[in-house]
């Protein structure tokens, strides 16, 4: 049986998150958005809280935040990036 070939990497969710692959690891995350008017804005230097799973089937939630901690702010308005 041929072993299957682990690939790091990371797929948009849309506009709105990420999975992210690392090692035996799947993450899966949403940017942080906020209203600002009418408008919704993505703070892209953060996340919401999402999930994580492991190879050996163990699962947990996780949060990201840009190292630095500086927001990244999108302002793209792009219609129907957020429907709530």
């Amino acid at each position: 049986m041929r072993k299957k070939k682990r690939e790091n990497g990371w797929t948009m969710v849309y506009n709105e998150g990420m999975e992210i692959r690392i090692e035996k690891m799947k993450i899966l995350v949403f940017n942080k958005y906020f209203k600002d008017g009418e408008k919704f804005k993505s703070n892209c230097g953060k996340t919401l809280i999402g999930w994580y799973r492991t190879e050996s089937e163990e699962y947990g939630c996780i949060r990201g935040e840009k190292k630095d901690g500086k927001d990244i702010i999108n302002d793209n308005n792009l219609e129907g990036n957020i429907v709530l």
